[in-house]
C-alpha cells in the first residue's frame, strides 16, 4: 500500500505536457502493432476492426478513427497493387454491411417466431439456399452478395455448429467460379472466422475439401494447357489462351494468411492445409506421360516464396 501511495504521489506531480507525451507514445505503439498486423495478416485483423467497432459502438470515439487511419495508411504503403485500396473500401463498406445482413436475418427469424426455433432456422436456410442457386445461375453479382450475406449472417447468428450452413458458404466456389465471388468469399469467410472462434478447424476442412475438388475439376489456375504440338505449325501461330488465375489469385492470398496464423498458433490447422497441398500439388512437372493417372494437376504456384509449415 505504502509503495502505491508513493507510485500515485509520483505520477500527480507529472505535468500535463508529460502525462500528454505518455498517451501519445501509447497511441504510437499501438498504431505500430495494429499496422504489422495489418501487414501479415490483413484480411483477418479488418475483419476483427470490423468486429470490435460494430460491438463497442465505438463509432462515437477515437477508436474508429484509430483504426480507420491504421487500415488506410497501410493500403497507401501498396500503392502499387490496388489489393489493399480496394480492401481499405471493403472494411469501411463492410461496417455497414455486417449490421445490415444481421438486422435482416434477424428479422426473418423473428417472424417465424411462432414455431419451433429449429423448424424456422431450416426453412430460413432451405430458402437462403434457394437464393443462392438462383444467384449462381443468373451471375449477378448484387444477388450473390446478397445471398451469401445472408448465409453468413444466419451462421453467426446460431449459436450451434451448423455444419450445412458452414459447407454451403465454404462450397460456393465449386458453384460459381469467378474473382467477384471469390472476394465476396473471402469477405464472408473473414467474417464467420473472426465471428465463431470454435469453427477454426472444421471451416479449414471444409475449405481444403473445396480446393481439393476445384484442383480435380481442373478449374481456373489447374486447367490443363491445350497440347502443344509445334511451334512452327501453322495451327498455333496465333497466342495460346492465358489460364483464368484471377479467382485463384484471390484464394491464395487468403491462404497465406492463414498459413501464417495457422503456423504460430495450431498444428491442427498446419496439417489440415499442408494435406490440401499434398493432395491438390503433382510431384511431376508437364504434362502426365500417356496412359498415367490423371492425378492433380500441376499448377504454377503463387504462394509465398518464404512461406513455410513449420513453427
Amino acid at each position: 500500500p505504502q509503495k502505491s501511495q508513493i507510485l500515485s504521489e509520483e505520477l500527480l506531480k507529472d505535468s500535463l505536457d508529460q502525462r500528454k507525451s505518455v498517451v501519445e507514445d501509447f497511441t504510437q505503439r499501438c498504431k505500430q502493432i495494429l499496422q504489422e498486423a495489418i501487414r501479415w495478416a490483413p484480411g483477418s485483423t479488418r475483419s476483427h476492426l470490423i468486429e470490435y467497432v460494430s460491438n463497442s459502438n465505438a463509432t462515437s470515439n477515437n477508436s474508429f478513427r484509430l483504426t480507420t487511419e491504421a487500415v488506410l495508411r497501410e493500403s497507401e504503403g501498396d500503392t502499387g497493387l490496388g489489393e489493399n485500396a480496394q480492401a481499405a473500401s471493403l472494411y469501411l463498406s463492410s461496417l455497414h454491411l455486417r449490421s445490415l445482413y444481421l438486422g435482416q436475418v434477424k428479422g426473418m427469424l423473428a417472424m417465424c417466431k411462432s414455431e419451433e426455433s429449429t423448424k424456422a432456422e431450416l426453412r430460413l436456410i432451405e430458402h437462403l439456399e434457394c437464393d443462392l442457386s438462383r444467384a449462381c445461375e443468373t451471375g449477378c453479382d448484387e444477388e450473390m452478395m446478397d445471398a451469401v450475406m445472408k448465409l453468413a449472417a444466419l451462421f453467426i447468428s446460431i449459436k450451434e455448429l451448423n455444419t450445412r450452413l458452414l459447407h454451403t458458404l465454404v462450397s460456393v466456389p465449386l458453384r460459381n467460379f469467378t474473382a467477384s465471388t471469390l472476394l465476396l468469399c473471402v469477405m464472408s469467410w473473414n467474417w464467420i472466422l473472426v465471428a465463431r472462434d470454435d469453427i477454426h478447424l472444421s471451416f479449414l476442412r471444409e475449405m481444403a475439401s473445396c480446393w481439393i475438388n476445384v484442383a480435380q475439376k481442373e478449374v481456373g489456375l489447374f486447367e490443363r494447357d491445350a497440347p502443344f504440338v509445334s511451334p512452327l505449325s501453322v495451327q498455333y501461330c496465333s497466342r495460346p489462351r492465358s489460364p483464368f488465375i484471377d479467382p485463384h489469385s484471390i484464394w491464395i492470398d487468403f491462404l497465406c494468411e492463414r498459413v501464417n496464423v495457422a503456423k504460430y498458433s495450431s498444428r491442427e490447422q498446419v496439417d489440415i492445409l499442408e494435406m490440401m497441398f499434398v493432395q491438390s500439388l503433382s510431384l511431376t512437372v508437364g504434362q502426365p506421360a500417356p496412359g498415367s493417372n490423371k492425378g492433380a494437376s500441376s499448377p504454377a504456384v503463387l504462394l509465398e516464396p518464404n512461406m513455410t509449415f513449420s513453427n
